[in-house]
Parts: structure tokens; sequence; C-alpha cells
């Protein structure tokens, strides 16, 4: 993701050390963030259901530790935490990325219907999210 735009667009900037050793640390900075989202998925994933919360809670069903209450949940809570290991642009970046499938997976089912106006409300809301950090901004509010 960091050096293929590079080569392809400016080669001669990685000729420079300092360059260089950015471009690297992006991608360092990159590849932890993506193993540390997988490791931590999976980690509290099998800490829900074999090492901790299922032995100390035995009487709870082994449906409800596999469902979406369950070791879902909570491995999307700690997986999440390691965004912070990203840079703030790249950060803004997988916001925009995931803003509209979040909104769209709280909506109730009648909107994922398909109906072509429920399509441009739903389109309108994830537009409409995507600027109230731009109305606070004193930098919008003076333009």
């Amino acid at each position: 993701m960091h050096f293929l735009p590079v080569l392809l667009t400016r080669p001669k900037i990685l000729m420079r050390p300092h360059r260089l050793l950015e471009t690297l640390g992006g991608a360092i900075r990159s590849a932890t963030f993506l193993s540390s989202f997988i490791g931590l998925y999976w980690y509290t994933v099998c800490l829900t259901r074999s090492l901790l919360l299922a032995k100390l809670f035995p009487f709870v069903s082994h449906d409800f530790w596999d469902g979406p209450f369950g070791c879902i949940m909570l491995g999307s809570l700690a997986c999440g935490s390691s965004i912070w290991i990203e840079s703030g642009r790249r950060r803004g970046e997988m916001a925009l990325y995931v803003l509209p499938r979040a909104v769209r997976a709280c909506l109730p089912a009648q909107i994922k219907s398909g109906n072509r106006a429920m399509k441009l409300a739903e389109r309108f809301v994830s537009f409409a999210i995507l600027f109230l950090p731009c109305l606070r901004s004193p930098i919008c509010l003076t333009e």
C-alpha cells in the first residue's frame, strides 16, 4: 500500500534516505495495525469461547458465546482499539470507508430491502453524517 504508489509515480523519491525511511515506517505501521487487528480479534474469540468466560460461566450456553453478543461482539470491541496504531490521516481514511457500512448495518431491514426511496434516504444520511465533524471545525465555520 505504501511502496506501490511511490514506485509507480515517483520512484526517485526512494533514493532519498529520509523518504525511504518514512515510507518504510508507514508500511511497518500498517502491517502492525493489520496484525494486531486480526490477532486481538481471534485472541478475544478464543478467550471468550474456551479459555476464560466459558469456564467462569458454565451455566451459560455455548450458543450464547458463539452468537452475536458473545465472542463476535467482544472480538470486535477488542480489535477496534488497534486503530490507534495508524496515523491520524489513515484513521480518517478508514473511517470514511467503514462509516457507510456501519450506518447500513444499524438500519432496519426495510431500508436494506432495496426500495429506491430508502436507498436515497440511506445515502443522504451517510453523506450528512460525514459532514458532522466539519460543522464543529473553526475552519469550516470561517469559510
